[in-house]
Order: C-alpha cells, then structure tokens, then sequence
C-alpha cells in the first residue's frame, strides 16, 4: 500500500497492514528525511560557537533582567490584567542567541552572573565598605540580573530551598510575587557559586601548594634523587659506560664528533664555551634591537614630515641633509647646523599635530637621530679601547682616533649587496678620469682603454663584487686596503672617492665630491636622488653600527673563552684546551695554532684582529672549527645553477614557514597561548602580577612607546625606560629567540646573503625579507614569545631570591655567630669567572647578589625554556636540506625537558629545604604538562558530556585522520543519545605533546592490536612502527613547497586528493598545479584556498551569518557554524567534529580496494605463463586470504567502532553498500569470507598452448586453506564473550507480607555477535517491508 510522507513523498509498502505500513513508512521517513536547518542548529553547533552565543545570550539577558525588575514590581503591587513584566521579557527574548551546549550554558552564567556581580563587589571593595558590603553589592547585582529562565540546582534535583516556584499556572500579583521570590533564589544560588568555586580553587590550589613546599622542607625524595644521580654516575662507570667511553674516545673521535653536534655546545669543548660563543649573539641582538628602533624612529619621523606637508621638493633634500651632517659631520659648526635644522622640522610637526590628529608630537626626528649618534658613539668609544682592535685596523676602520671619534661612519659599497647594481655612465667616465690623473706622473700612465678594463675587472672580481663576497667581509683589512691586485694594490679606497662612488657608496649627502688630483680642493662628481640618498643615509648608520659591534662583540667572546681557559687550568690543571705552547706528549697534529704568522715569522695583523688575546696561542684540533664557526655544506658551494637553485628553495621554505606563521591569525593566538606551558612545566605558575609586567614591557616594546597595562605594577618602570628594560632582557639571552621564527629567518638569510653562493635573491629580496623581519606581524609573533620568556625569567629570579631570604631568616633564628648558607651551583659563565663555581649568594653584596642571581635566573631559563641560539648546530645544518618543517622547535622540546628532569633531580637532593622546593615544582609541572594535565581534562570532558572513553578510543582507532590517531582528544559535545559530536584536539594547544605522541603511539598500537586481537609480533611491529614515525615525522618528512611540487609528480596529494582530474585540458592542470604549489608561500590569513579554488571555512561562514546565503558546508559536508569558526580564529584552540557516515564511506572504499588487491596476488602467480608448482598457487592463495583477512578485519572493527559512537545498523548497512564494501554483511556478522576461486582465473591456468605451460591447482591444499579460514571470526575472543551465557543473578529472599517484583525485560544484547545477527535481521526485514 502506498504511503504518502510529510515531506510530500510516496512509497510504496509491501503490506496490507496499515499499523505495520505506518510503522515502515515512518521509519523510513527517520532514515532518509532531509536533514532541517533547526536539526542541524541543534546537533552540528560547534561548542567554541556556543560559547560566543552563551556570551550574547548572558549579556542580553543580564539587560533583560534590570529591565524587568522595575516591572515586575509594579505587576506585584498594581495587579494588571497584562503583565507588564512579560511584555518587557519578551521584547527581549527576540535578541536573545539560543545556546545548545553545557559550554554555553556555562558561558550564559558566567556573562549574565559573574561579571557583572564581580564588578560590583569590586565597586564597593573600592570604596572600602567590607567583606558584608561587597557580598551584598555581589548578591543585589545578581538579583538585578536574574531571569525567569534560570534554572537552579534546586530545579534539578526538584528539592531544597533553592527550588523555584513554578508560574505557569499564576497570574498577575500573585505571578509577579512568585518571579520576585524566584529571583532570590537563583540570585543567592548564583552568589554562593561565584564565591565559592574560586574559593575552592583557591583553597584547593593552596593545598597542593603546601604539599609541595612540605615535601622541599621535609627532604621527601631526596634520597632518591640521590640514588638517581648515583645511578648515572654507576652507569658511566659501569663495564657499558666504559665501553661506550672508549667508543667515543678513538683515534678518529668519530662517534664522539656525531654525539657532540647533536648537542648545545657542538664542535666546541663543553657548555661553558659554548654559553661564551652565544653570548655574542645576545650581545649583537641588543645592539640591533636598539638599532632597529632608532632607525624606525628616524624612518616614522620623516614620514610624519611628509604627512605634515613640512617637507616639499626642496625640504625633503634639507631634512637627510640635516641628518647626514648631524650623524657625520666632521666640523663641529656642520653638525650644530644639522642640529637646529632637525630641531625647526620637528617643531613645525608639533604644531601641525594640533590640528592633525594622526601625527605624533612626542615622535622626534632630532631625538631619533640623537639616539643613533648616542649608540654610535659608544660603539667607537668602545671599539678604539685597548685591546679591541690592532694599530693597522684602527687606522683603517677610524678615520680620526681621538676628539673627531664620534663622528666615524664606516665605508659600504652597492657592489657588495646588491647584484643588479650597475654604475651609471656618469659615474664610470668620472671613475675613468681618476685612474687616469692617478697614474699620470707614473712610469706607466693609463690609457681610457686601460682604466677601462681595471674598472670591468673590479666589477667582476670574486675578490670584491657579490659574486662571491659575504657581507661580512667588508669589515675585514683588505676590502677596506683596496682590490690587492693591479693598478690599486697597497691603495686606500678613501683617496678615490670617484672609484668609490662607482663601487655604489652608500653616502647620505647630497652630492659626490671627488678630490682635485694632487692639489687642494675637490669638484662636484654628481647629484645623488633623493631615494638614493635616503637609503645611502640609513645603510650607513644600519652598517656602521653593526659593524663595529661585530668586532667588539667578537672580541669580547675571545676574551671570555681566554679568562674561562685560564679559570680551568686553575680549577683542574690539565684541563685547559688553549694553551700559549704544544705540550712536548701531545700527537702531532693534535693542536693548531690560531692565526698565521707573516714572512718575518710574527703573527699578521688580521690574526690579531681576528682572534684577539688568543692569536698566536693553540687550541686542540679539534675544536677549531667550533671556534672559526667553519662548518659550512660541501658541495653546495659555488656560483652555480645548482647552487642558485637550491637558494631559490632555501628562500621558499623559509617564505613557506613565515607564510603558515606569522602571517596566521590562528597561529599568532597559539603562539601566545602555547608558551605557556613553558612556565608550567618549569613549575613556574602563580604570580599573575610578573605576567601582566612582561606583557607591559613586550608592548611597549612592540608600539615604541609605554602601553600601560592595567594590573602591571608601575615599579617596572620606575628607574628604567621600557627600552632598557627590554634591552637588558635582550643581553641576557632572555628574549629575542623564537625558536620558529630563528629557524625561517635563518634560512631566508641564507638564500640571500649568498653562504651558498647565489645571488638569485640578493638585492631586492635582502630588502624584503630586513622589512618582514621587523614588520608589525613579526614583532607581535616575537612578542608573544617573549611575554612568557620574561615571566619565566622573572619567575626563577624570584626563587633564587626566596633561597636567600629564607637563609638569612635561618641563620637569624639560629642565634649571633650562625651566617646564612645558600650555596648556588653556578651555570652562567660570567659567574663563574667572576664569583667561582659553587657560591655563597647570601654572603655576596647587594649590589653582586643581584648581578649573580639575574645571570643565573637567565641561565636557568635558556636551559629549560626552547630558545634558538641553543639549537644544536646538527639541526642548525639540517635546515638547509629538503626535509622537516620547523625541525629546530622539536629539537627544542627535546633539550629543554631532559634539561628540566635533570635539574630537578639535582634540586631535590639539595641540601637546601628552598632548592629542594624548587625541584619538587618542577617536578610537578613535567608530570602536569606531559601526562597529569590531559588526564584530568579528559575526565572532565568525558564526566560533563556523559561520553566514554571506550567512544574516544574508537574514533581514534578507526576514523581520525593520521595525524590526529595519537593525539588527546577531549571530548566536548554529545547529542542527545550521548554519542560525541565534538572533540578538542589538546595536543594542539601543548608543545610538549611531540614528547608524548611516540609513546601514546606504542601504547594505542598495543591496545587497538588487543582490541582487534592481532597477533603478538604484529602488536610489537605497529608499536614500533607509531612510536618512530611520531618522534621522526618532523625532521624526516617533506618541506611544505617541496611536498607541494612532490604532489604535481604523483598528481596527489599524502592524503590521496587529486590535484587535477585526468579529464581536464591542459590549461586547466596548469593551472591547478600552478595554484597548488605557490598556496605552500600564501599566508595563512588569505580567505581563498589555492588548492582546492574555493573559498575557505571562516568565509564562507561569515557570510552565511549575514542571511545572504544558505548555510555554509565545509570541505567534509558538515555545516559550518559562524560562532564557532569566529571562535577558533580569535582562540587559536582546535575542534574536531566527526562526520560518521562520510568517513566510514571512505573506510569502505578503502577496504574494497586492498582487497581488490590482495586478490591480485594469487591471480597474478595463477595465471603466470611459464611453469608455477602448484604449492606456489597454495601459497598465493594462502596469501591472498591473510591480506583479505586482515583487510576486512580492520573494516569489521571500524564498524564495530562506529556502532560505539552512535551509528544504527541500518545506517551502517546502507554506507557499506554506498562504497562497495565487500561481503559487508558477513564483515558486520563478524565473520571472514573466503576468497573465491574465480572460474576464468582456473581456466587460464589449466589453459596450455605454444604459448603457456598448465599450471594445474593443488585442490586439497587449496581447500585446507578454505578450511582453515571459511567462516573464520575476525575476533574470536569478542564473539566467544559474546555468545556466553550472562551470570544467574543473585536470589534474595523477598521481605514478609511483600509482594514479588515483576521480572525485568532483559535489554536487548548489544555485544558484536549479537548486534551483527541484529543486522542481518534489520536488513530481512527490511526487503519483507519493501525499503
């Protein structure tokens, strides 16, 4: 009979009962009805959404609220027919979002509740009216606030005194009487929960806390860490460890040699050098961070002048005038004229900003240049100190030593940047004519043709032009002597200004000068333009500044690892690598001397410069190369295609991994989210205040100038600016060293500074990638990094000094004649030159406390915070090379928390009850980041939502894509039937995951291998298997671009998306290719997805919100929900929603194509034309089966796995059949399937002709296979539990005079076994009913 739908269709129902065709026909309706967008708002929301809604809806009804309030007084007291009341609430109820989930319910109360009571008590806090005051203002807030929809806890349990009276049934006083006592009930319950659950925490916090410090003081586990020391100790010790010793320490040092670069100090001789080598790099980021500001300063200035309307046509010429006879002018009335003429422009902007509001008046381009001249003149004051540099360098890096010192600017030359630069003709002819007049009274006057051919020569001399120059040469004694060769050799460049000019001096003055040969006096070569100029100017503050401190700083390090060689020899005679003679028993070879001598047999003036106080001394062979930095690619060198090809990918990956960072909004928020796990797996958690003054000082650093963050103590500020504040974190090592954003500038540089010799992204792509380097984006990238560097910073300096107040309050208590103790092992190297290596600090003065603690603190944190100067130089070489993304940051990670283990080992078993503490909490933030922390936030998930982990474990099993299979999912949204409908991805959110993954991979390998009842050895292999691929994937897998172009070889992607369809014309793949490979250098904050031509999620989502489309789907079909995707954009957090159906399709497609190829392994030895033995055709046939086995094991688990998480039998029937699933039903029985023997395939190898041999089966071994495998579970175990007969229950004696209970209905069985019978009966019954 035929039944006509509500969605207006007809089926037609084999049946002539109406009661069972309406019962078919309504099921049918459930199964394949279209899905409204009311269902989908209710079980497709997104929980971060809902959150957003929860807000809107609480901040709608906190108006609501006081609203009604006056009304609801009135009804009570005027008794109208209409309630006034109602008609307010429901003006309301209109605006008011619908939330779905707990999240945004919880989300509602917090908004309509929790602000705004928080604020009020805070109110009256202010205006000091007591505990009592501040619990009244909280609770009349509340009131004020409450709604009638508020349900209590007394609703939910349908008792107590919070139970609200019911109002439907009521009417005017006596109803509005009832909302009014309503309102008190849920404004005292809402009043009592937002004090006491922070209270709870609190105390709860509190308590842990004290456990913690009870265990520092008491010494409980001090024993054992001992013993733990004492192992490590035995192990070196023990016949391995001194075997393992005696491997690294052969002849060729080899094993040794590999170990060391895979460790912080590398090639050099331990940690200490290696901490002296990275301080000149803290030392030079200071120099440039200063650098950097001043010349944005002096950059931002100009473009106000311009803003301003100041400068026209003939100012803008005044203003770099001005400042280039400020910055280097030689005569003391130059730089005054320069002066005034900076001072007059900046007051013309600061009467202009009156009226344009868009100029800054506290922005001076005199005060700008006044700190670049500063920083310039410390630097030369520096430089010209004794010891720095040698009398030939000086001569010829200072152009006048003495009272005109502070005004040196240094010599840089276009021809050394930028390859397409090319000398005008005007600067060649006036180049030309200075050779000539040069060589005029010379034994050989040059001819044009020979001045000529000197300057060509010049151009394309490796020793000079960029071919194969490094920037870093120009500094050195003979760039700055001259050419060496020819016409020029033992010549200053200084005495040919016209050769310099055609060399592309940077100069900022105006015009070029060249000087009158051999009389007084100089002409005008030529006028410069004025972006010529400009950038001639900001060169040469950019380069003379970091020149010089290069040389200081390197200086400096040599120094260092001087005093810290000769410390050794103190400490440990014989355990210094530097030494002034080779001892008469060391090998041949074994030591090299550091510099060179000349003829006469003295050390060169460039060794002296080079190497400072250790030139002329002898360092182990072995660690020169540390020392010289001299590490460099091979092969890779040269000015080669192959070398300008592999800088093109250098550039690429380094733009690729910029692109999917700093210019990602989402990665931006995890950035600054993430790193706070750094702080709490230190055990650094608690001071809110040290936070809130790393944010102020990051700030104020990111916007130049002070942001005033409310919390932040103003104490920070009170002796320092921001920017020595800054500074100083900066020369610790403190800040400055994303380890992310170190990697992709790093190789950025090499591209363009030519270390591989290319110069395909030199000159304009140097400019770029300076500018990406220090643009907003990137600095609020850093930032983030750096707010949770400081607080780490911040956090170990107030431990240390925590040891020495408590100390001190010791030896106080002990009586007269007790000094305090607080020995501090040293780790920072200026510590132990200066203090020693194991220090009283509560014997040292204030004024030397400070200095200690300060260093050590920030040594403390470059050990356990992830930090760029320390990656080792292996991972360092290996960015070069096509593999890995990011690979320093799990380097990192790995460094960073065996540091932490270690040294809370050694502070547990301190002598020192402080230490002791110290340890304990860091021994509490290892265990809370790496296991504790996910656990209790997966029971969270999983008690609110009401899941299983058993749902969990099933979608990571069967449905979760690769890379989520070992992650911790927590669940955070469930419908109706408590099946999950969302997941949050927390190993996401934590850095320290990538340590964890390899082992939750070997234990999710070994318990799904249990749950699918794999054989042992199988098991072992998969875990092995997980754990390698999860700690090597980062170092090991493609580079974005080069796992984009591998994709165009193989026209797919890893995931097994086509790019292109075979079908399409040649344009078109060139274009889907094109777009597929530059999406990998598109910023991820594009809205347009290149690789798939369509618009994005966030998007489309906002535009479905407006109502101008439909809604929104998302690549995988599920309905996009604005709230919820404008969420994770501002959170950074990341949810996983499962489509169920979609992805059991998929697994079907998946099994029906191994198993079509698992068929193929017998056909192809059954059907071979030369002679097979018929146990050859067994076996593949025995082969075959197991891969089917296997195969379709998996499959019957999958679906075991989505009846967990919700789907009908039906449901699962109708996808199998959708995908071509093979011999489904039996796979959902739970039981195997042989594999069949094909007649043709028998045909064919019976068949015997000139052209093949028969090849005859051997039918009693091919029907033991049958035999062993025909009807085989794929789970014998799950089927044998199943089909056990449940335990009798327990019989008790009914009371006297009680009647016996009714005899339950046994629910029906919901094992495999049962469920696949189930099954089977659902799809007969299915065909008897017709659909």
């Amino acid at each position: 009979m035929k039944i006509r739908l509500p969605d207006g269709r007809v089926v037609n129902i084999r049946t002539d009962d109406p009661e069972q065709a309406k019962i078919a026909a309504a099921k049918y309706y459930n199964e394949t009805r279209s899905v409204t967008a009311e269902d989908v708002e209710a079980s497709e929301v997104s929980s971060l959404g809902d959150i957003g809604r929860g807000i809107g809806a609480g901040a709608v009804s906190a108006m609501q609220g006081l609203a009604t309030l006056p009304w609801e007084v009135y009804d009570a007291v005027a008794d109208p027919e209409e309630s006034r009341a109602e008609k307010v609430r429901q003006f309301y109820e209109k605006f008011k979002p619908v939330t779905y989930t707990g999240a945004g319910e919880a989300a509602k109360f917090i908004t309509q509740f929790a602000v705004p009571g928080t604020i009020a008590a805070k109110i009256a806090k202010a205006r000091k009216l007591g505990k009592m005051g501040e619990y009244g203002a909280l609770a009349g807030t509340d009131f004020a606030v409450a709604t009638q929809d508020v349900e209590t806890l007394g609703d939910f349990f349908d008792a107590g005194p919070t139970s609200r009276t019911p109002t439907e049934d009521l009417d005017g006083a006596e109803r509005a009487a009832a909302e009014l006592g309503n309102r008190l009930k849920v404004a005292g319950e809402s009043a009592a929960l937002i004090l006491g659950i922070p209270a709870a925490f609190k105390l709860g916090a509190k308590g842990v806390g004290k456990t913690i410090s009870a265990a520092g003081q008491t010494g409980v586990g001090k024993g054992l860490a001992e013993k733990s020391l004492a192992l490590f100790d035995a192990t070196a010790a023990s016949p391995v460890g001194t075997a393992m010793t005696k491997i690294g320490q052969d002849s060729s040092g080899n094993v040794r040699k590999i170990l060391n670069k895979f460790t912080f100090k590398g090639d050099l001789p331990d940690s200490m050098t290696a901490q002296i080598k990275a301080q000149k790099i803290h030392e030079m980021s200071a120099v440039d961070n200063e650098l950097r500001r001043n010349m944005e300063s002096i950059d931002k200035s100009l473009t106000d002048l311009s803003k301003a309307g100041v400068l026209n046509s003939v100012d803008d010429r005044t203003a770099l005038n001005a400042l280039d006879d400020y910055l280097f002018g030689r005569e003391a009335t130059t730089r005054v004229k320069g002066e005034k003429t900076l001072r007059a422009l900046d007051e013309k902007v600061k009467n202009l900003s009156k009226d344009k509001k868009f100029l800054r008046p506290d922005r001076s381009l005199f005060e700008a240049s006044e700190l670049a001249r500063k920083q310039i003149d410390g630097l030369s004051q520096r430089l010209s100190s004794d010891g720095v540099l040698d009398r030939a360098t000086q001569e010829q890096l200072i152009e006048t030593v003495g009272g005109n010192m502070h005004f040196y600017g240094s010599r840089l030359y276009r021809a050394l940047r930028d390859p397409k630069y090319k000398p005008s003709p005007e600067q060649t002819k006036a180049a030309m004519q200075e050779l000539i007049d040069m060589s005029a009274k010379t034994k050989n006057p040059l001819s044009e043709q020979d001045a000529i051919n000197i300057l060509n020569d010049m151009m394309s001399r490796k020793e000079f032009s960029s071919g194969g120059m490094k920037p870093e040469m120009q500094f050195e004694r003979e760039t700055l002597t001259g050419i060496g060769n020819g016409i020029l050799k033992g010549r200053k460049l200084d005495n040919f200004p016209a050769i310099r000019d055609f060399l592309g001096e940077y100069s900022g003055s105006e015009n070029i000068f060249g000087r009158i040969p051999n009389k007084e006096g100089s002409y005008k070569i030529r006028q410069q333009s004025f972006g010529e100029q400009k950038e001639g100017l900001m060169n040469k503050v950019k380069e003379t500044t970091e020149g010089v401190a290069k040389m200081i700083t390197k200086h400096n390090m040599f120094r260092d690892i001087d005093a810290y060689n000769t410390k050794l020899a103190q400490i440990n005679p014989g355990s210094e690598y530097i030494v002034n003679k080779i001892p008469l028993t060391a090998t041949p070879g074994s030591y090299s001397m550091l510099g060179e001598l000349d003829n006469k047999g003295l050390l060169t003036d460039a060794s002296k410069s080079k190497y400072g106080p250790l030139a002329g001394k002898y360092i182990k062979t072995e660690y020169i190369n540390g020392l010289d930095n001299a590490a460099n690619l091979g092969g890779l060198l040269g000015d080669s295609f192959a070398s300008n090809l592999w800088s093109t990918f250098l550039m690429t990956k380094g733009l690729s991994q910029m692109a999917k960072t700093v210019y990602s909004p989402v990665t931006q928020i995890r950035n600054a989210t993430t790193a706070a796990f750094f702080a709490i797996q230190s055990g650094n958690v608690g001071n809110g205040k040290s936070l809130l003054d790393s944010m102020q000082t990051v700030f104020s650093q990111i916007g130049d100038r002070h942001v005033q963050v409310k919390g932040a103590s103003a104490k920070a500020l009170k002796d320092k600016s921001y920017r020595e504040i800054y500074d100083e974190y900066t020369t610790l090592g403190v800040v400055n060293t994303n380890v992310r954003q170190g990697e992709f500038e790093a190789l950025m540089k090499d591209a363009v500074e030519n270390r591989i010799g290319s110069n395909v992204f030199k000159g304009n792509a140097l400019k770029w990638a300076e500018k990406a380097q220090n643009n907003f984006a990137t600095k609020v990238y850093q930032g983030s990094d750096d707010v949770w560097k400081i607080y780490n910073y911040e956090m170990e300096l107030g431990k240390l000094n925590k040891v020495i107040v408590k100390a001190k309050d010791r030896a106080k208590a002990a009586g007269p004649g007790n000094s305090p103790n607080a020995m501090i092992p040293v780790t920072d190297y200026r510590n132990l030159l200066q203090f020693g290596s194991n220090v009283n600090a509560a014997a040292l003065p204030a004024d030397q406390l400070q200095i200690f603690l300060k260093r050590e603190a920030a040594s403390i944190t470059k050990d356990l915070v992830p930090n760029y100067v320390r990656v080792p130089e292996i991972i360092r070489q290996l960015r070069v090379l096509p593999l890995g993304n990011f690979i320093a940051f799990p380097a990192e990670i790995i460094r960073t928390s065996g540091n932490t283990l270690q040294r809370a080992i050694k502070e547990v078993a301190s002598e020192s009850p402080e230490i002791r503490e110290i340890g304990m909490r860091r021994l509490a933030g290892m265990a809370t980041v790496n296991y504790a922390g996910g656990r209790v936030i997966s029971s969270i998930g999983h008690t609110l939502t009401g899941s299983s982990e058993d749902q969990t474990e099933a979608y990571k099993r069967s449905f979760a894509p690769e890379w989520e299979r070992n992650s911790q999912l927590i669940p955070v949204a469930t419908d109706k039937d408590g099946n999950v409908t969302e997941f949050y991805n927390y190993s996401y959110t934590n850095p320290y995951d990538y340590l964890t993954r390899p082992i939750r991979g070997v234990w999710n390998a070994v318990n799904n291998g249990v749950t699918e009842e794999k054989e042992l050895m199988s098991i072992a292999g998969d875990a092995l298997g997980e754990s390698a691929g999860e700690f090597f994937s980062p170092f090991l897998s493609e580079p974005m671009v080069l796992e984009r172009a591998f994709d165009l070889v193989r026209n797919q992607t890893n995931t097994g998306r086509k790019i292109w369809n075979e079908a399409d014309n040649l344009g078109t793949i060139g274009v889907k290719g094109f777009s597929h490979l530059v999406d990998a250098i598109v910023p991820s904050a594009s809205p347009y997805d290149l690789r798939r031509q369509q618009w994005k999620d966030f998007p489309k989502a906002m535009v479905s919100a407006t109502g101008l489309t439909g809604p929104a789907l998302s690549n995988q079909g599920v309905r996009l929900d604005p709230a919820g995707e404008f969420a994770e954009a501002i959170s950074g957090l990341k949810t996983v929603r499962p489509v169920m159906e979609q992805q059991l399709y998929y697994r079907g497609i998946e099994a029906a194509q191994q198993i079509r190829s698992a068929g193929r392994i017998f056909s192809q030895v059954a059907k071979k034309r030369n002679k097979v033995e018929a146990q050859a055709i067994t076996d593949a046939y025995l082969t075959t089966n197991e891969q089917r086995f296997k195969e379709l094991r998996s499959l019957n688990m999958a679906i075991e796995d989505a009846r967990t998480l919700g789907m009908s039998e039906g449901q699962i029937a109708r996808v199998l059949k959708r995908a071509g699933a093979p011999d489904y039903k039996r796979v959902m029985h739970g039981t195997y399937s042989v594999a069949p023997l094909s007649k043709q395939i028998m045909k064919e190898a019976y068949r015997a002709d000139r052209n093949k041999i028969s090849n005859p089966y051997d039918f009693e071994g091919i029907g033991e296979v049958r035999k062993e495998f025909i009807n085989k579970p794929f789970r014998p175990e799950a089927k044998a539990e199943a089909q056990a007969p449940p335990a009798p229950p327990i019989a008790q004696a009914p009371a006297p005079g009680a009647m016996p209970p009714p005899s339950p209905v046994a629910p029906p069985d919901q094992s495999l076994f049962k469920r696949g019978v189930q099954a089977l009966r659902d799809v007969e019954l299915d065909k008897l009913l017709g659909t």
